[in-house]
């Protein structure tokens, strides 16, 4: 996500967000500094080049669905719509989170609407930005909205990215009730994908020893995750493509890593984020029959 030229880390009174180009939005100014007249700019907009999307910000067909929908409906992405454009690790959701300008009845529950979900703002902090509301406002949306679990593979992804500071975090964490922030746990910044994160959680809840990005072979191969002594786990993300030589590279890695006796586990997003109950079940039948433990190697 680096190439999308996102602040780090991201101020939480970000007007400049607006001119992110992945999001293919201009404002009136920059058109016109772009020699833009009003009269070619009548021209686009009849012809469907450019798209009014609120006052005086304008859009393409290239400016993504969400920003649309909260720009023309007068609302603020939030929650897991936002963070995805802002660089955070990618959680797939078809709903758009959005929030309200102004609270209503406060209410720490989201409203679900058709392909909609409709938070209210934090009254604590007032938007900077005419498309997100404060990042650390979006990472309690997370938490609030979708659980725990979620709310720390965003909070791990920020600190990883490094759109967010440990302040940043905190000040999410003070917003919480004490139950969701003592759920949160630790939070570490050595995740590469969000499914590393939850993985990773779900062996620490065990008390088991997980240690990330290890490497092997006088660092030929690094690893997501080994768990206890002998079980790697590789965990794919919605980037992951399976090509030539990456299915090549990964079945030469597996091969490489079961010589040296370890048990090799490789998951994909859709086990981790939508079957993860079945997952779970899995690795947990693994630790039982503690495969993590089953041969002692030492690791280069």
């Amino acid at each position: 996500m680096d190439d999308l030229l996102i602040p780090h880390p991201i101020p939480h009174d970000a007007p400049e967000l607006l001119s992110l180009p992945h999001l293919h939005l201009r404002t009136r100014p920059e058109l016109a500094a772009m020699g833009m007249s009003t009269r070619q700019l009548d021209r686009k907009l009849a012809a469907g080049e450019i798209i009014r999307l609120a006052h005086g910000i304008y859009g393409t067909s290239q400016t993504p669905g969400p920003i649309i929908r909260a720009l023309q409906s007068r609302q603020l992405l939030t929650c897991i719509s936002a963070l995805s454009l802002l660089g955070f690790w990618q959680i797939r959701d078809e709903k758009i989170h959005v929030a309200q300008l102004r609270a209503g009845s406060r209410s720490a529950r989201a409203r679900h609407r058709s392909g909609v979900v409709l938070h209210d703002p934090a009254p604590r902090r007032i938007p900077g930005s005419k498309l997100f509301v404060p990042v650390p406002d979006a990472l309690e949306h997370v938490i609030r909205c979708r659980g725990v679990e979620d709310g720390a593979i965003e909070l791990e992804s920020g600190l990883r990215r490094g759109l967010i500071t440990r302040d940043d975090v905190e000040q999410v964490r003070s917003a919480l009730p004490l139950r969701l922030d003592r759920a949160l746990g630790e939070l570490r910044c050595d995740a590469d994908a969000g499914t590393e994160t939850k993985t990773r959680r779900f062996f620490e809840r065990r008390g088991v020893e997980v240690r990330a990005q290890v490497e092997f072979l006088d660092g030929m191969w690094r690893v997501d995750l080994l768990v206890g002594d002998c079980l790697v786990v590789e965990c794919d993300s919605l980037e992951f493509h399976t090509g030539v030589e990456e299915y090549d590279r990964t079945y030469r890695k597996r091969l490489d890593l079961q010589a040296l006796g370890m048990v090799y586990v490789q998951l994909t997003y859709e086990q981790v984020m939508i079957d993860w109950e079945r997952t779970s079940r899995m690795l947990g039948a693994m630790l039982d029959r503690r495969e993590h433990r089953t041969r002692r190697r030492t690791v280069a």
